[in-house]
């Protein structure tokens, strides 16, 4: 008989059913509460557990912390900022800030570098401080040093030519080496100068050799002018005597004047001068010029208070010698030659 039976029958088993349904409904919920408080008591173990754990968090037992930005994991890894990359910001006294600060001013240094460097044309350009092993390079006029650079020339530069070809044509000469039909060597040029003097300033320096309008060679030193007495012409000459100088260098000069006194000691006829020359081949050649065509002394030019004569003419030789000769048959004394010099200038 069901419950709704009891209802409908009316009062028929009603008490003894309505305990039945009671003592039914209590041992439900007694085995109800007993399973609640078995689940209440492991969640409480393990509540206990992980408090436990997170009172033990020290530096050897870390807490796991799984961030994330609105429920998506944080963005870990490098790669491309995302809305998972976390915003951080930097204390204001770290010493990233002043570093930060140290790059931004180096960075703009180098970005007006890098403009200059772009911008180096013909008209904007860029200087370069140039050095070897951390110094400068040598600049200027000097000697060489380990700063000095090396350079070379171009083959085809005409500078090599240039010394190829003095290589290649000129040689050095030992001293007293034979000479070689088609020697080579290198011209040697001279300055002309119609008054002379010198190309250099301070005793010892180099100098140009130099030449007079004739192209003739300069080559007298600081003595331009030399005076010789002539004591050996210094005779009484009669008859056909005569007398001859020494031969006397005189390549260095240019002009020569030959002075004497000139006396008559009786009737005189004639006393003859004469000049030669040696042009280096060891020959005495007579210097005939406008000068000296016919230099002699007679009876009308020669009294008896004696003559002072001077000649000068030019001269273009290695030696030279002055040749005195008397012409005539008497044995007695006609003229008398003193005081005789030669005289030597450029």
């Amino acid at each position: 008989m069901s419950y709704f039976q009891v209802i409908k029958d009316g009062k028929t088993g009603i008490s003894s059913n309505s305990i039945t349904i009671k003592n039914q409904l209590g041992g439900i919920s007694g085995q109800l509460a007993k399973y609640n408080l078995k689940g209440i008591s492991s969640n409480a173990k393990s509540i206990k557990t992980a408090v436990e754990i997170m009172d033990d968090w020290d530096d050897s037992n870390y807490c796991n912390v799984n961030l994330n930005v609105a429920g998506t994991d944080v963005a870990a890894n490098a790669g491309t900022l995302n809305a998972q990359t976390v915003r951080v910001t930097i204390a204001t006294n770290d010493e990233v800030n002043n570093l930060l600060g140290t790059i931004d001013t180096d960075t703009s240094n180098i970005a007006t570098s890098l403009g200059n460097m772009d911008n180096s044309v013909d008209g904007n350009y860029l200087n370069i401080n140039m050095n070897v092993a951390g110094t400068d390079v040598a600049g200027n006029a000097g000697v060489n040093t380990a700063q000095t650079i090396r350079t070379t020339i171009a083959t085809n530069d005409a500078c090599n030519r240039y010394l190829a070809g003095i290589s290649s044509n000129s040689k050095l000469y030992a001293e007293d080496s034979a000479h070689t039909s088609a020697d080579r060597g290198s011209l040697v040029l001279a300055v002309r100068k119609n008054v002379q003097t010198a190309l250099a300033g301070t005793d010892g320096d180099y100098i140009p050799l130099t030449t007079n309008k004739s192209g003739q060679l300069r080559i007298s030193d600081d003595v331009n002018y030399r005076a010789i007495a002539l004591d050996n012409v210094n005779h009484r000459y009669n008859g056909t005597a005569g007398s001859s100088s020494s031969w006397y260098e005189c390549r260095q000069y240019r002009q020569a004047s030959i002075g004497f006194e000139l006396n008559v000691t009786s009737t005189p006829t004639d006393i003859l001068f004469s000049v030669h020359q040696d042009l280096g081949d060891g020959l005495a050649r007579k210097l005939t010029n406008d000068f000296l065509g016919d230099w002699r002394y007679d009876d009308t030019c020669v009294t008896t208070a004696g003559l002072d004569e001077c000649v000068t003419f030019p001269i273009a030789c290695q030696r030279i010698r002055l040749n005195v000769l008397c012409a005539g048959t008497t044995t007695s004394a006609l003229f008398s030659v003193s005081s005789c010099y030669l005289y030597l200038r450029n």
